[in-house]
C-alpha cells in the first residue's frame, strides 16, 4: 500500500486491528497500534474499544486499565459502547461488583446506560442463579425509562426456569406481551423445556397452542420437545390430538 504511494488512515488500521483481534494475535495488534501512533494517526474511540474488547475477553485487565489511561491522555472519551465492552469483560471474568459499579458510575459521566448495559448484568445474575438481583435490575431499567427487549425477557425467563420458578416465568411471558414485546421461538422453547422437565404436560401443550396462535414457527429443538412430550404421555393418541395442527395431523 505504501509502495504505491497510498498512506493507511485510521479506518485502514481499525480494520487490520479488528481482524487480528479476531485471530487472537495480540503481538500484531500491539505492533499495528504503535505503528499507527508513530505515523501521527490518532486512534479513535473505535480503535480503543476494539482493543479493549480483545483484552477484556483475555482477562488482561492491567492492559485494559493502561489503555484506558492512554485513551484519556489522548483526549478520546470512552462512549457507551466502550463502557458496555468493559461491563461484559468484568462479567465474563466474574467481576460482577466492578460491572455493577461501572453501571452506576457512567451516569455520573454524562452517559445513559442502555438495554445492552442492563442485559449484560442481568445475564450474569441469571447464569449464576441470583435471579432476585436480575429482577431488581429489570425493574431498575424500566424505572430509568429503558424498554426491555425480547433478549432481556428470554434471559429472565431462562433464569427463572433454571431456579425452579416456572409460574413466575410463565407470568413474565404474559407481562412481556402486555408491554408490546412479542415472544419468539426461544421464549417458548425455554418455558416448554422447563415445564417438560417438571412433568407439567398440559402447560407444554398450552404453550404450543400459544405459539400457533402467534404464528411462531417451531424449530428443531421445539420438535424434539414435542417428541419427548409424546413419549412421556400416558395416552399417546390423546396427547397427539391435543397438539396444534401446525405440528401434527390429528389421529
Amino acid at each position: 500500500m505504501k509502495s504505491s504511494g497510498i498512506s493507511p488512515n485510521v479506518v485502514t488500521y481499525n480494520i487490520l486491528i479488528h481482524g487480528f483481534c479476531r485471530l487472537g494475535d495480540w503481538e500484531i495488534v500491539k505492533i499495528l497500534f504503535i505503528s499507527m501512533m508513530d505515523q501521527g494517526l490518532q486512534p479513535c474511540v473505535v480503535t480503543f474499544s476494539v482493543v479493549i474488547d480483545f483484552l477484556c475477553k483475555k482477562g488482561k485487565f492491567d492492559e485494559v486499565n493502561r489503555l484506558l489511561q492512554l485513551m484519556i491522555q489522548q483526549g478520546v472519551e470512552p462512549n457507551s459502547y466502550t463502557y458496555n465492552i468493559l461491563m461484559n469483560g468484568y462479567c465474563l471474568t466474574g467481576r460482577i461488583h466492578d460491572a455493577r459499579e461501572l453501571l452506576n458510575s457512567i451516569t455520573g459521566k454524562g452517559y445513559r446506560a442502555d438495554v445492552v448495559s442492563y442485559t449484560t448484568l442481568i445475564n450474569w445474575y441469571c447464569k449464576n442463579k441470583i435471579v432476585n438481583k436480575a429482577l431488581s435490575l429489570y425493574q431498575e431499567m424500566i424505572s430509568e425509562g429503558i424498554r426491555p427487549n425480547v433478549i432481556v425477557y428470554n434471559t429472565l425467563i431462562n433464569g427463572l426456569c433454571n431456579s425452579g420458578e416456572l409460574e413466575k416465568a410463565n407470568e413474565l411471558l404474559s407481562y412481556m406481551e402486555e408491554k408490546g414485546c412479542a415472544p419468539d421461538v426461544v421464549t417458548f422453547s425455554t418455558l416448554m423445556f422447563g415445564f417438560l422437565k417438571n412433568n407439567e404436560m398440559p402447560k407444554v401443550v398450552e404453550l404450543l397452542h400459544k405459539m400457533a396462535e402467534r404464528n411462531v414457527k417451531p424449530n428443531e429443538f421445539i420438535m424434539s420437545l414435542v417428541m419427548q412430550l409424546l413419549m412421556k404421555a400416558k395416552n399417546y393418541c390423546e396427547c397427539l390430538n391435543q397438539l396444534p395442527q401446525f405440528l401434527v395431523q390429528k389421529c
